[in-house]
């Protein structure tokens, strides 16, 4: 069984500063396909590498890193707030639509592992 889990982000890349972040306009919103067909998502080391594939897309979706936000070079500290809150949303929202109670048990008890540079 082919198994794919559609996880969407929508990341601020083009803000002018700090104290447009609220308003900003420009939205890239990124669509990242994690497929899981090929794991038990009903034990906990399934679960753990379905965390591991979210995190990753979820990174990839929000940008790979907030280094390559445009705003960093002026705001570097918002650009990584942007990303946290990106990435953090995102796999909340991955683990949540996946209606799992081992997946979601997993991760409130542990989390998810942080790539460097969040």
């Amino acid at each position: 069984m082919s198994r794919v889990l559609a996880v969407s982000f929508a990341v601020i890349v083009a803000l002018a500063g700090a104290a447009h972040a609220e308003n900003a306009d420009g939205m890239i919103r990124h669509d990242v396909a994690v497929r899981y067909g090929d794991l038990d998502i009903a034990s906990e080391s399934g679960a753990r590498m379905l965390l591991a594939r979210i995190d990753h897309a979820a990174a990839q979706a929000c940008g790979g890193s907030p280094y390559f936000y445009s705003i960093y070079s002026t705001a570097p500290a918002l650009a990584k707030e942007v990303f946290v809150k990106c990435h953090d949303e995102a796999v909340g929202r991955a683990v949540a639509s996946l209606n799992s109670p081992v997946v979601t048990q997993v991760y409130a008890s542990n989390g998810l592992p942080r790539i460097a540079g969040r």
